[in-house]
Parts: structure tokens; C-alpha cells; sequence
């Protein structure tokens, strides 16, 4: 039987600023669609007006919610421990990390290690 609640996830290990840890899995296809499209409307563009800025950090904190913790992301709380550029890096990160499970052609390769895992293995 195929068991969708046992299968292994992979997912991006993120430690933020106050050193809360969270391990944010793969995005829905719905989640998925909304970051190709801002990352289509940023291209070579410059988040310079509110609108902009609160789209990316509404849709960087639905992302960020979606962890294996169940810890809620809210707006508010990205807005005030991150600055821009420290959304721009989570979001290159993020998008390198779907990529890579996308194109792995291993269909049941490990799960992502913790920063601790790493730290420990020498990865």
C-alpha cells in the first residue's frame, strides 16, 4: 500500500536570526505557483514599493509556516526580525532547494540533514 503518511520529505533546515530552528518542507503546488510568479515579476526589478514588499514577506511567511515544527510564520514577526536582503537570501535558498529535489533523479534519496547533522557528518 502506498502510505503518504510515512513517506520521508525532504526539507531546508533554516536557522533565523533569534536561533529558532525550523525545517521548512517542499511548497504546495498552489505555494509553488505564487513563488515562480513573484520570482517572474522580480526579475531584474527592484522591490521598491510597500505593495511589493508586503506580498514577498506575506508569501516568505506562509512558506516559512509550512515547517515540520508547526510553528506559525506570521507577516509581523519576518518583518521585524528580517531586513530585505535577509528575505532575498532565504528566498534564492529556498528556490536552489526546490530545484534540487526537483532534478535529483534518485526518486527516494535521503532526507536533508539538520545544521546539526552537518556539523557532525561534515557535510
Amino acid at each position: 500500500m502506498l502510505d503518504f503518511t510515512q513517506s520521508a520529505k525532504r526539507f531546508l533546515a533554516v536557522n533565523l536570526i533569534n536561533n529558532q530552528q525550523v525545517r521548512v518542507r517542499m511548497p504546495t503546488k498552489k505555494v509553488f505557483d505564487a513563488l515562480l510568479g513573484l520570482r517572474d515579476r522580480l526579475t531584474g526589478q527592484i522591490a521598491d514599493d510597500a505593495g511589493q514588499l508586503d506580498e514577498i514577506f506575506g508569501l516568505i511567511a506562509i512558506v516559512m509556516s509550512n515547517n515540520l515544527e508547526h510553528v506559525e510564520i506570521s507577516h509581523e514577526y519576518l518583518a521585524e526580525l528580517f531586513d530585505v536582503e535577509d528575505i532575498q537570501t532565504f528566498f534564492q535558498a529556498y528556490m536552489a532547494f526546490i530545484n534540487g529535489v526537483v532534478s535529483d533523479p534518485n526518486s527516494k534519496s535521503p532526507p536533508s540533514q539538520t545544521p546539526d547533522q552537518k556539523s557532525t557528518t561534515g557535510a
